[in-house]
């Protein structure tokens, strides 16, 4: 895909927003680039996904969020506020360890995977201690 205005608008907006939507994207762009369609940016983050050059952070109880892919890393997501916490200080050597254990158990080849962990944040587990 060629390297349009909108793709890199679409790329300033995920450096700058992190872990964003594709509604919070449009909004942040649309206030500097008003023309721009909230189709364009859905097309734009689906192809950079499958180039990736993105990650779809899929979660089960709410929209598709977004991030640059810089190395294999997991989440940790609040229950309570979806507050989003990237865990990047997981060894690489464990990463292929788990990958070669899902192989060795299914016979699957294994080129990704994707983990989530649920939870509650600092914030939220404070507020309801101090109820």
């Amino acid at each position: 895909m060629r390297n349009s205005i909108q793709r890199q608008l679409i790329l300033d907006a995920i450096k700058t927003l992190h872990h964003s939507t594709a509604a919070e994207i449009h909004e942040y762009i649309r206030s500097r680039y008003p023309s721009i369609s909230l189709g364009t940016v859905y097309r734009n983050l689906n192809s950079m996904v499958e180039e990736g050059i993105i990650h779809r952070l899929s979660l089960p109880d709410g929209p598709d969020r977004f991030e640059i892919r810089l190395r294999r890393h997991y989440h940790v997501v609040c229950s309570e506020c979806g507050a989003i916490v990237d865990l990047e200080n997981i060894p690489e050597e464990t990463l292929q360890e788990l990958d070669g254990t899902v192989e060795t158990s299914t016979g699957f080849s294994v080129w990704a995977h994707d983990i989530n962990f649920s939870g509650s944040c600092p914030r939220c587990k404070s507020g309801r201690e101090n109820q």
